[in-house]
């Protein structure tokens, strides 16, 4: 009997404290994305430090018209709101930035929102099938696996294909033409740029799709693609 009115007792006090709980300025703080997650944890800590005497308190002081010992620990009583909190504290932290600013909570939504509105509309330009359109015995004929554009010049165009080398065109697509039929590997799987110096390029080997084509690591470009060397990040392959 008196096991159980203690703990109807504690139950009012955690309830009491419950009822107060929301008017702490960490839990304002916490609910509100522009407050730095730093702020709300020492907001919360100096809550915790307040809050936790006063709890203990009125745990012994139960304990003792109860008729129980003093020191008795089962039954303790957490300051209210700390697992609310640490569940928060937990998600949150490994999401902020080095100094703590926090995300947007409709980041995702919104980002969403503006995809789907440009979603449907019809791309820029006018597009001419270029082939191949009928059945080949190689396999894979036709199929690329980049087209990057250059960044200062959008007549300037690049085609990664999966066994036929790095195709460049200067016309907008309207002519191809390939330096890459000297290089011991012929499949690309993607381009990119130095975006200080376009000129220095790094290019991706092998086939990153259907792995028709081996990779010899990363090669690069200082003169806007005409020779191409290794960057140290692959096994010794010759320049050309």
């Amino acid at each position: 009997m008196k096991n159980q009115l203690l703990k109807n007792s504690v139950l009012a006090i955690a309830l009491l404290f419950t009822s107060s709980l929301f008017a702490q300025d960490w839990v304002k703080m916490m609910q509100d994305p522009t407050v730095n997650f730093y702020d709300v944890q020492k907001a919360f800590n100096s809550y915790y430090a307040k809050a936790e005497p006063k709890v203990e308190r009125n745990a012994r002081k139960l304990k003792r018209e109860s008729g129980q010992v003093t020191n008795e620990r089962e039954g303790e009583v957490e300051v209210p709101g700390t697992e609310i909190y640490k569940r928060w504290e937990w998600f949150m932290a490994p999401r902020v930035s080095p100094t703590g600013e926090r995300f947007a909570p409709d980041a995702v939504w919104n980002a969403m929102k503006e995809y789907r509105q440009g979603y449907n509309q019809p791309m820029a330009g006018n597009w001419t099938s270029l082939g191949p359109n009928t059945p080949s015995g190689i396999p894979g004929i036709g199929r690329i696996n980049a087209i990057r554009v250059h960044p200062t010049n959008p007549s300037t165009i690049y085609i990664c294909s999966p066994a036929g080398g790095l195709w460049t065109s200067t016309n907008g697509g309207s002519s191809w033409t390939t330096n890459t039929d000297q290089l011991q590997v012929l499949g690309c799987s993607d381009l990119a740029f130095d975006p200080t110096n376009p000129n220095t390029m790094y290019l991706a080997t092998g086939d990153g799709d259907g792995g028709d084509n081996y990779s010899v690591g990363l090669l690069k470009s200082t003169n806007g693609g005409t020779t191409w060397n290794t960057t140290g990040l692959s096994f010794a392959l010759s320049a050309f």
